[in-house]
């Protein structure tokens, strides 16, 4: 998701070619996008239709992940689709232009995500593009989204290379500060979101308890309260008293049968006369 143009279509070639789904880089400029393959879009040059895609990865360790993204259109006449891929998805992928930094359309994107509930995370793109500046957008998302946005990757000096703050890889040495300081952060993070939810979990015991305890008082009270009466199967008003839906469509109620029927029904008469 993200507003267009923010390197959505390029993200997804540049993963379809590192994953071996595609021998080579796509380009939407060049219209070989792997994303962008209709006539429509190779000639405007932006997606109009939410693609799925779909592969295996599998880590340093070996252990494959299947993964499944949909490239989605940033454009807001095509926002339809975007509604409908995040219906099939679990986490949201935001992508922000290191150059424009947080627009109209990332805003959108998660607006929509956090209304859905999804987990979301952000791509910052465009790094190897003149004026780029991670710094400057990686602050922008923490303005606009809040702190809990921090980096687990970041660039290293030179777009060479990128530093796995979690794993501590690809450090230089000029950075180790700085990515110590992330560390600290995520920790911070973390222990806060677990604390949340902790909290999210026994408050919705409680809500659940004081929900069960209200609808059994409620039972207990329409116990009591409770009139004898027998149900009419015609309309489902009460028996024997009055039925207000049979008497005005011109029946009438009959306690032996529990029923409304109509003055005219003879077997019906001839059955309750049996019956006394």
């Amino acid at each position: 998701m993200g507003h267009t143009g923010s390197g959505k279509t390029s993200l997804t070639d540049a993963l379809l070619f590192k994953l071996g789904l595609n021998d080579r880089l796509g380009a939407v400029a060049a219209g070989s996008s792997m994303a962008d393959y209709t006539d429509e879009e190779k000639d405007h040059k932006i997606t109009l239709f939410a693609k799925p895609f779909s592969t295996t990865y599998k880590s340093e360790s070996g252990k494959p992940y299947a993964l499944t993204w949909i490239d989605t259109p940033g454009y807001m006449d095509f926002f339809g689709q975007v509604i409908s891929a995040s219906y099939a998805t679990e986490t949201a992928l935001i992508a922000v232009d290191a150059v424009a930094g947080v627009q109209v359309g990332t805003r959108r994107a998660w607006n929509h995500a956090t209304a859905r509930h999804l987990a979301r995370a952000i791509v910052i793109t465009g790094l190897d593009r003149e004026n780029a500046d991670f710094q400057r957008a990686l602050k922008q998302v923490q303005e606009e989204f809040g702190s809990a946005c921090v980096p687990v990757d970041v660039p290293a000096p030179g777009n060479t290379t990128v530093v796995d703050v979690l794993a501590g890889k690809n450090v230089p040495p000029d950075r180790a500060d700085e990515v110590q300081e992330l560390l600290t952060v995520l920790s911070r993070v973390k222990g806060a979101l677990r604390s949340a939810q902790e909290n999210r979990d026994m408050l919705f015991a409680e809500v659940n308890y004081s929900s069960a305890l209200s609808q059994l008082d409620q039972a207990w009270y329409d116990i009591k309260t409770a009139k004898p009466f027998a149900v009419c199967p015609t309309c489902q008003g009460q028996v024997p008293d009055k039925c207000t839906l049979c008497r005005g469509r011109g029946l009438i109620s009959e306690h032996r049968w529990n029923t409304c029927v109509t003055r005219e029904d003879k077997e019906f008469r001839s059955k309750a006369k049996g019956r006394k």
